[in-house]
């Protein structure tokens, strides 16, 4: 589905940004967060894929199962080191991004957030997911609706994401208004023309301590070519 690096970065951090939230904090977290997304490929046709997330301290490890012809793909984002990593375990290579580079493309506002205004609703309709009580956010913007249920009972959870993907609060868009309001997000489904487009589900969160080899480049891996893996998911995708 996606052919490019920064295409592949854009499809897992959607997941990631739904989940950014509250910059207060009193705690660390490290541990797993685990969720089940569904995207639409370029035909309309929805495709579902599991994320999951190894979090600890500046550290974020992020894995997604096969999506449509994308084949499964594991990022590290090190944020000590500036460097985010997009690792090919069947070719045991990976590929090197500049934290810079991915913080210009994820801060540039898409056609549709630079155009449409937005409204978010407060619905007050509440329930109880993974244990936690969470509220019902409707946004509307442009032809899309998305429909948010968050807590306030994780902030550092959000904190902890939030402080390795640099979403700072001064930041714009309504993912951001939702993080100065406090809101961690467990759900969230988007709808186009009545259709869902995107959504994603918070199944798993997981306190526990975490090795430092999971946010290392395995042994053995030799650094590839933004054009080396271009080509290699070019060839996937022809297959």
């Amino acid at each position: 589905m996606h052919t490019t690096s920064r295409g592949l970065i854009n499809a897992v951090t959607f997941g990631i940004v739904l989940v950014v939230c509250s910059p207060g904090i009193r705690a660390q977290f490290e541990g797993i967060v685990e969720t089940t997304n569904v995207t639409t490929d370029e035909l309309g046709e929805l495709q579902e894929f599991v994320m999951t997330m190894w979090i600890k301290d500046a550290m974020v490890k992020v894995t997604h199962s096969p999506i449509g012809a994308t084949p499964a793909t594991t990022l590290v984002y090190r944020n000590d080191l500036r460097e985010r990593w997009i690792l090919n375990d069947e070719a045991k290579t990976y590929l090197s991004i500049p934290q810079d580079s991915i913080s210009e493309s994820l801060e540039s506002p898409g056609p549709q957030e630079a155009t449409d205004p937005h409204t978010i609703k407060m619905t007050h309709k509440t329930k109880r997911i993974l244990g936690y009580s969470a509220e019902q956010i409707i946004v509307r913007q442009g032809e899309q609706t998305t429909e948010i249920w968050g807590t306030k009972k994780l902030p550092h959870l959000a904190r902890a994401i939030s402080r390795v993907f640099g979403s700072g609060e001064n930041a714009g868009g309504w993912t951001q208004e939702l993080m100065r309001m406090g809101l961690f997000t467990l759900v969230s489904t988007t709808r186009l023309h009545g259709r869902i487009a995107e959504s994603q589900t918070v199944t798993r969160i997981e306190s526990r301590e975490l090795l430092q080899g999971l946010f290392e480049v395995p042994a053995g891996y030799r650094r590839e070519t933004t054009r080396e893996m271009i080509r290699r998911l070019g060839q996937g995708t022809r297959e």
